[in-house]
C-alpha cells in the first residue's frame, strides 16, 4: 500500500501538464498528458451536466501519454475532459464545433 502525503498529492497535479488539441474540435480531440505521477489514469469526456459520454483508462508510459476521443457525432457545444488518478483530478474545457 502506497500512501501519499497531501503535499505529494498536490505535486502530482502541479508538476503535470495537460494539452487538448485541436480545441475547438471538429472530428477528433487528443488529450496529451505529461508529468502525471501515477501508473494509470481515467480520462473522461463529460457533458456540462456531468454525464459521462466516454471514459478511457490510460496506462502511463514514460513521462507522457496521449489518448484520443471521437467528437464527430457530438452536438456542437462545450464539453469537459476530466483526468483522475483515484486521488487527484483536473478538468479542462473542450469546445466541439
Amino acid at each position: 500500500l502506497h500512501v501519499r502525503s497531501r503535499r505529494q498529492r498536490q505535486m502530482c497535479i502541479r508538476d503535470s501538464s495537460v494539452s487538448i488539441y485541436p480545441n475547438p474540435s471538429y472530428s477528433e480531440v487528443n488529450v496529451d498528458i505529461t508529468g502525471w505521477n501515477a501508473e494509470t489514469l481515467n480520462v473522461s469526456m463529460l457533458s456540462l451536466e456531468g454525464k459521462v459520454i466516454e471514459s478511457k483508462e490510460l496506462k502511463i508510459i514514460g513521462n507522457q501519454s496521449i489518448v484520443s476521443f471521437d467528437t464527430q457525432n457530438l452536438s456542437a457545444g462545450i464539453y469537459l475532459i476530466r483526468i483522475d488518478d483515484g486521488i487527484n483530478s483536473t478538468t479542462t474545457k473542450l469546445i466541439v464545433k
